[in-house]
């Protein structure tokens, strides 16, 4: 450093040092809100990734979150990766058409030093309708001719299975082998039953009804 008086100078040795400063690491595309069907992704599957920017080269970026989610059941929904970011979804809950299900989580990056702003993440699932379905491929019932009026075939969770809780199903019926064989059956409250009346003549001449059934 030179001093000058416009007609002297002095001169002086400087040393100037560069004190280091950490920079906080930035996460770039929170917060954020995203909605996903019910269907969209399957368990296991990457919905969303936090991207982060951090000005000093080399830092080890560790992410740390927490989550918090309406009161649907106690079933994590999702995590996140600590180290990538990625956020994967864990459970699916089970959800009407229309009904919603809300996580909130809350992400922060750590580059070892200091602690990026806490981001919110907010994930909606949106629940679709699906179609229930038997739980086996063909159910056999042999009853004895007093039995008339009682229950063949039931609507229940031993026999069908509804993705949608609060679904009402209903059960119907047509002919499996070409004989109008369901002319002797009715339905009735979820339930299949043999008309009052019908008679077998001829023990040796047991009668077979075979039916194909949909339930919706």
């Amino acid at each position: 450093m030179i001093a000058f008086d416009g007609y002297l100078s002095g001169q002086m040795k400087v040393v100037l040092r560069m004190a280091y400063k950490n920079s906080r690491p930035k996460i770039l595309n929170l917060p954020t809100n995203i909605t996903i069907m019910e269907d969209e992704f399957d368990v296991g599957q990457i919905v969303f990734n936090a991207v982060v920017q951090d000005e000093d080269v080399g830092d080890d970026i560790k992410f740390i979150w927490s989550s918090h989610r309406d009161n649907y059941d106690e079933k994590a929904i999702f995590s996140v990766n600590r180290t990538n970011g990625d956020v994967t979804l864990l459970y699916v809950p089970p959800l009407s058409l229309g009904q919603v299900s809300l996580t909130e989580i809350t992400v922060k990056a750590f580059d070892g030093k200091s602690f990026s702003d806490a981001n919110a993440l907010s994930i909606t699932i949106v629940g679709i309708n699906e179609a229930p379905r038997f739980l086996h491929k063909a159910f056999q019932v042999v009853i004895n001719e007093s039995q008339v009026g009682s229950p063949l075939f039931a609507l229940t969770f031993d026999t069908v299975k509804d993705p949608d809780p609060g679904d009402i199903l209903t059960l119907k019926m047509a002919d499996g082998n070409g004989s109008a064989s369901h002319k002797n059956l009715f339905i009735s409250n979820g339930q299949i039953r043999i008309k009052n009346g019908y008679d077998i003549d001829m023990i040796e001449n047991p009668s077979t009804f075979e039916v194909h059934l949909k339930v919706r």
